[in-house]
């Protein structure tokens, strides 16, 4: 039966048109020695390709219009087709495999423990040849296939595998017996103070599975054992190998607990305080707490509130009760300051500011219920009484009261001079107001440049502005001082109140 092979060539093209290629199948590997002849197809690419005809250059001799050829080992073989017209030529060169580029590739692997004076050996065939036949020199050959086999064994080996050429490949070996590894034992928990419940953990020192361990089952490469304080024999089976040795386990002194306070219980509600509870060479199993603690191994972290506490802590049967005052933080309140007091402008308006300093702790403010950007001004504040609400990292908050001044001004301006002459500046007195008010007044007579009281009458009545008109006249009043007596009417959307308001103003021309 033939050695079915199949290589598949990487082809130099030579001719460009339609990208055709030729691709070599090597049938068979003929007998072991190189004068055996071996058939070679070779076939163009793409399949549909149209070809006119084929030749072979073997050994110097030509074989026209056939795909298949006998070569020997080592040959060199040409192959040329003829396509088209005008005639195109697609030609590559393959060289047939001797046996040395068809060697077995072997693989040795061996088990971690010697079983009954015995080493598992695996051979594989990573070419995929095909074997007849697996002969050892000794040891014991416990399955086999065309492609690999199983041996027990130790010591030198030899392994002769025949394949269905006829040929024949040794491979020699030396598997070594194994020494018996160390067994490892390390106590990683001591025993409690009362001698309870040590943790002893053990493996082997090349990491192979542990059968058995005092008669328990294991199937591992480690265990652990809960031991108590004193001597304690330890029994290993692995493989047919066995360990029985004496461990003594040791027990930890009284436990040297430590308590002391991570965190401040909150200052608004006394709670959310962190005490950590300590202890050398020893695991907390317990801490009695009405607050659910987080215990680990030989740490306690416990949330609880100000004030003072007894903490009852057990370890293994070992129990011990501990004291501990707890601190609440300082009030952030206490650090907050008003540095100045702004006042408004003017009677009845918001435009009041606050410069304050506060503990860097603060995370928002609300002025008059609405959040603000945390800065050291706060502004917009209407006068009267004014609610500062702090709210700190741990979202805790205090509330402050901080009255503000109410201005003796109205909110209201003018010009104590204008002079109606039409040159185009300062012909009209105005008044300025909150945008969106309304400016009643009238005017009245009071005394002439010289100041000199004259008769007081109502020269004019109107609002917003006066352009220096005498009603009674019809014509610019006279310059002089006049009164101006009116009332504010502020949008309705500020809920203010009607602001009077009194004027002298100086008319000239």
């Amino acid at each position: 039966m033939k050695i079915s092979i199949i290589i598949l060539l990487s082809l130099l093209l030579f001719s460009v048109s339609n990208a055709q290629q030729i691709q070599f199948v090597q049938e068979d590997l003929g007998a072991c020695d190189s004068t055996s002849q071996i058939a070679v197809t070779a076939f163009i690419v793409p399949s549909n390709m149209v070809w006119d005809s084929l030749h072979w250059y073997v050994s110097n001799t030509i074989y026209t219009k056939e795909q298949k050829t006998k070569a020997v080992l080592g040959d060199s073989l040409i192959v040329c087709f003829f396509y088209d017209n005008p005639v195109r030529e697609v030609k590559d060169t393959f060289v047939v495999n001797d046996t040395h580029k068809l060697r077995l590739l072997s693989e040795i692997r061996e088990t971690t423990r010697v079983l009954n004076g015995r080493t598992e050996l695996l051979i594989e065939d990573t070419l995929l040849f095909s074997a007849t036949n697996w002969a050892v020199s000794s040891g014991i050959r416990q399955s086999s296939s065309p492609t690999q086999a199983v041996f027990r064994g130790t010591g030198s080996i030899r392994v002769t595998l025949t394949y269905n050429s006829g040929c024949t490949e040794d491979i020699s070996v030396y598997i070594p017996i194994e020494d018996k590894p160390s067994l490892v034992l390390q106590q990683t928990v001591l025993a409690d103070p009362l001698g309870i419940a040590g943790t002893l953990t053990g493996r082997l020192t090349d990491g192979s599975l542990i059968s058995t361990v005092n008669g328990n089952v294991v199937d591992n490469n480690r265990f652990s054992l809960q031991l108590n304080a004193g001597v304690q024999a330890v029994t290993v089976l692995s493989g047919t190998f066995s360990w029985t040795e004496n461990y003594y386990v040791e027990s930890a002194p009284v436990p040297n607990y430590r308590i002391e306070q991570m965190h401040d219980a909150r200052w608004c509600d006394g709670s959310q305080a962190i005490v950590m509870i300590t202890t050398d060479r020893s695991v907390i199993d317990i801490v009695s707490h009405s607050i659910v603690e987080t215990i680990g191994n030989d740490t306690a972290y416990i949330t609880t509130t100000g004030g003072a506490h007894f903490f009852s802590v057990q370890s293994g049967s070992y129990n011990v009760e501990l004291f501990i005052e707890v601190n609440t933080e300082e009030s952030p309140g206490d650090f907050v300051f008003i540095e100045d007091i702004i006042e408004p402008t003017c009677s009845n308006s918001n435009d009041a500011e606050l410069v304050i300093s506060y503990p860097n702790i603060m995370q928002s403010i609300l002025a008059n219920g609405v959040a603000i950007t945390l800065q050291d001004t706060i502004r917009n504040l209407p006068e009267g009484s004014n609610t500062l609400v702090f709210t700190d990292t741990r979202l805790c908050d205090f509330t402050q009261n901080v009255e503000i001044p109410t201005s003796g001004n109205p909110c209201f301006y003018s010009s104590i001079f204008f002079s109606p002459n039409a040159d185009g500046y300062n012909d009209i007195w105005s008044p300025t107001a909150v945008t969106g008010s309304q400016v009643d007044f009238e005017v009245y007579s009071y005394r002439n440049l010289n100041m000199q009281t004259i008769a007081k009458r109502s020269v004019y009545s109107g609002n917003n502005s006066w352009d220096g008109t005498d009603l009674s006249s019809g014509s610019v009043a006279q310059p002089g001082y006049y009164i101006i007596i009116g009332t504010i009417n502020y949008p309705t959307e500020l809920n203010w109140p009607v602001a009077p308001f009194r004027e002298v103003v100086k008319l000239a021309r």
